[in-house]
């Protein structure tokens, strides 16, 4: 694997769309290149997960047998980061880069593995070889200081942001269907449970569902990308249940609705705040089958209601969570926390 100065890396090969080492690139002045794990998120196949959970301890080694080329080192996906800091602190190593994890997320188990695990990620949160942390969400910056007990400055929040899928996807036709898509955190039993037997037509995206298709319910278990895109170009609104209001989760899915200018019906959470303004450019609610109903239908009844969502869904997207709008705001917090040459 070659690497560069100024490395991202992330698990999957970025999309054509994908441009975050350009944005980069044009606000530091400085090159950054994307190296990526050479993953594929079709976790339903067994081998997949299995090849992924060992690309999560193979791939930063690769990283660390190589960090002295290395002077800004940017994890899009968290377990690289965490884990080349794991390595760093395993063989007491001489810091020699700057580094920073995107998307932190840490789902807390119960038991001796979970007490195991929170140890682990407690010392690496707060090592030296971490110089900054990004999460999504006020709430989660919050928490994550209390919960690791980390000194202010290391962990940061900031508004997730996305190159425009939209792009090569052909012109929508509203076939007038409620999508629903994601793995981390999802309720689905909950929303099957909900729009079983009604008569609103419902297709699930998720390739580790357990509910299985129904009379009025579709579930695709193999469905990425491009394909996923038009599913969502012609889909009447977005709903997304959650199981824990605590856990982050849900924000992609919603800037993927964004995009395509869809309502996003959610259920309420603490990081949700963030990424929907309710009654504006979707619904926060309380995970209740009434609720639900309710504001699926109102949205059917209501066509300037629904028009006016769409169009602010679309422009919360443009002004608030474009590649361009994250870029800008990393490279703020490389400038903080001390990335190497990270200004013209």
């Amino acid at each position: 694997m070659k690497v560069s100065k100024n490395l991202i890396i992330t698990d999957t090969k970025p999309g054509n769309e994908w441009d975050f080492d350009k944005v980069l690139s044009k606000l530091t002045g400085e090159r950054w290149t994307t190296v990526h794990g050479g993953l594929q998120y079709k976790l339903l196949k067994r081998k997949e997960r299995i090849k992924r959970y060992i690309n999560f301890f193979r791939f930063p080694l690769e990283i660390f047998i190589q960090r002295k080329k290395i002077k800004n080192l940017i994890a899009w996906q968290q377990y690289y980061g965490l884990v080349y800091a794991l390595y760093c602190m395993i063989f007491h190593v001489k810091k020699c880069n700057y580094c920073m994890v995107m998307t932190f997320i840490y789902n807390e188990r119960k038991g001796i593995f979970g007490a195991f695990q929170y140890a682990i990620v407690k010392k690496i949160v707060n090592s030296i070889y971490l110089d900054c942390i990004i999460v999504y969400s006020k709430y989660e910056k919050e928490y994550y200081e209390r919960l690791f007990q980390v000194s202010a400055g290391k962990i940061f929040y900031c508004r997730l942001g996305l190159e425009d899928l939209t792009k090569g996807i052909p012109k929508a036709k509203q076939e007038g269907y409620i999508l629903s898509a994601g793995r981390s955190n999802r309720d689905y039993a909950f929303l099957f449970n909900t729009l079983k037997g009604e008569k609103y037509k419902l297709k699930v995206v998720c390739d580790c569902i357990e509910e299985e298709t129904e009379d009025n319910i579709t579930v695709y278990k193999n469905t990425y990308y491009e394909d996923f895109f038009k599913l969502l170009a012609n889909c009447f609104c977005v709903v997304i249940t959650l199981k824990n209001s605590n856990i982050s989760s849900g924000q992609l899915v919603i800037l993927q609705a964004k995009q395509f200018g869809k309502p996003v019906i959610i259920t309420e959470s603490l990081a949700i705040t963030d990424y929907i303004v309710d009654g504006v450019d979707g619904f926060i609610i309380k995970k209740q089958k009434k609720e639900l109903l309710n504001k699926i239908q109102l949205l059917l009844d209501d066509h300037q209601l629904y028009k006016r969502m769409c169009h602010a869904s679309r422009k919360s997207y443009e002004d608030k969570f474009s590649m361009n709008a994250l870029g800008k705001q990393i490279v703020k917090y490389l400038k903080e926390t001390g990335g190497k040459e990270h200004e013209r």
